[in-house]
């Protein structure tokens, strides 16, 4: 959410500091999450993360903790929310 303005900024870090948001401000930040792109941009910057974590892992003797662990990026990349 880089792109967004001053007065979007200053809302979500005053949301971000409370314990529970109230549904018209879970609404806008939802809004603001889809006008920016926020979550394919997320997915994207996990996906290589996941792609270095797999890399790194590959390097190990194949056993079986092993082939769980390179299970696991893709496993939380596609799962649904």
């Amino acid at each position: 959410m880089q792109q967004a303005n001053s007065s979007e900024c200053r809302f979500i870090s005053e949301i971000s500091d409370k314990p529970q948001i109230k549904e018209n401000e879970k609404q806008k930040l939802l809004e603001l999450v889809k006008q920016y792109k926020t979550l394919e941009e997320l997915r994207n910057l996990a996906g290589k993360y996941a792609k270095d974590a797999y890399d790194s892992l590959s390097s190990f003797p194949q056993t079986a903790s092993r082939d769980l662990l390179l299970q696991l990026p893709g496993f939380l990349l596609d799962r649904d929310f």
